[in-house]
């Protein structure tokens, strides 16, 4: 069993049987949390990436989503759906990003 702890936008993720052996989360500032929907899986969201985590800790973080801003729309078991700001064109873009995976579709920012 695992414990995830979120203050002042750092997180750490820690097994309660060795608390010792915690993991910080690669997520900073961390702006949302959010459990998958009949899974396993956090979500952790800052300004411009997507990580997740499992029973085990890091399981995939997304290349950059958005110049500066993300918005999570819809969570299910297989997928997230968002909005990014696309700051060269003064916009907001949909994204989605495959639970399993990390896979992402969508969204703009400099590194696309």
């Amino acid at each position: 069993m695992t414990l995830c702890v979120v203050l002042k936008g750092q997180g750490y993720w820690v097994p309660i049987g060795s608390p010792k052996a915690f993991e910080v989360v690669c997520s900073l500032p961390i702006k949302e949390v959010i459990a998958v929907p009949k899974g396993d899986k956090m979500i952790f969201v800052d300004y411009v990436r997507i990580a997740a985590y499992g029973e085990s800790g890091f399981l995939w973080q997304t290349n950059s989503l958005s110049w500066d801003g993300l918005k999570i729309i819809k969570v299910t078991s297989t997928k997230i759906s968002g909005i990014a700001w696309d700051a060269p064109n003064n916009k907001e873009v949909d994204f989605f990003v495959n639970i399993e995976n990390g896979a992402s579709e969508g969204g703009a920012s400099p590194e696309n």
